[in-house]
């Protein structure tokens, strides 16, 4: 992959520190936008795994609710830190106007100086004929520009695939693997070194385990169907009639209905 070039923040005119404000200014309202959609979305999910999860308490699957705490641990602390950003440029740009010499700027200048650099970076990547080739500088509080987009685009998008809710394992399946799609996309667009990289992954190998029990709950449905069908063309063969009981038994052991009371709640 390769690198942009750097900006020298100390070399800034006046003019050009201005305009530098302006556009970090606007990726962090842009960036904090697609952390309420990111948001959104766990949120989704969370109802969706937590119906599966009250249907599979009688089989423990992996314990959903420390990946989701650490999945919303990262969010809200990348968002904190995002707002620390917004206030501390606020204050910069204050300060350009009223003691544009004063020593505070110095200082907030040094805080911004990465972020200053990220910014123009990404937007420097961003007119190139392939920005895919090109790394983006990991700074705290702030999403790649891939993920950006994706939450703005995409991401937004998904949010409307789980208004509602569903009451079968048919609908359900259609949810996850929605879920699975925007989860795997976002991490796609991430760096290994971002933060909200090894939570969304840890979401999406739980996303795929109540998966799983979700697709094998209506293979069984369907199994169970498909085994009436047959028993019933079969009626008055001798020894058909028990061995397709059994069958049935074995296959009305494994189903466990959709949980009705969670989607009642849920209304």
């Amino acid at each position: 992959m390769t690198s942009p070039p750097t900006m020298e923040v100390a070399c800034l005119t006046f003019e050009a520190l201005n305009e530098a404000c302006e556009l970090l200014n606007e990726t962090l309202g842009r960036v904090e936008h697609q952390f309420i959609h990111l948001n959104r979305l766990v949120e989704r999910l969370e109802t969706d795994l937590m119906i599966v999860d009250q249907a599979i308490e009688k089989h423990p699957e992996a314990v959903l609710s420390p990946t989701l705490e650490l999945l919303r641990g990262v969010i809200q602390q990348q968002t904190g830190v995002l707002l620390e950003h917004k206030a501390r440029l606020k204050q910069l740009m204050v300060e350009l106007k009223v003691r544009p010499e004063g020593a505070l700027v110095d200082a907030l200048m040094l805080y911004f100086s990465r972020l200053f650099a990220a910014t123009k970076d990404t937007a420097w990547i961003e007119q190139q004929e392939e920005p895919e080739n090109y790394t983006e500088r990991l700074v705290e509080g702030l999403l790649p520009s891939q993920s950006t987009r994706f939450l703005s685009g995409e991401g937004q998008l998904m949010l409307g695939k789980f208004t509602g809710y569903t009451s079968s394992w048919l609908g359900m399946k259609a949810r996850l693997e929605g879920h699975q799609y925007w989860v795997s996309e976002l991490f796609s667009t991430l760096p290994s070194g971002h933060a909200l990289a090894q939570p969304l992954l840890l979401m999406l190998q739980a996303t795929e385990r109540r998966s799983r029990f979700v697709k094998d709950q209506i293979l069984y449905q369907r199994a169970l169907v498909e085994l009436e069908r047959i028993g019933c063309s079969l009626s008055g063969i001798r020894g058909a009639e028990r061995v397709f009981s059994l069958e049935k038994l074995r296959l009305e052991a494994l189903m466990i209905s959709f949980p009705e009371s969670i989607m009642e709640g849920c209304e």
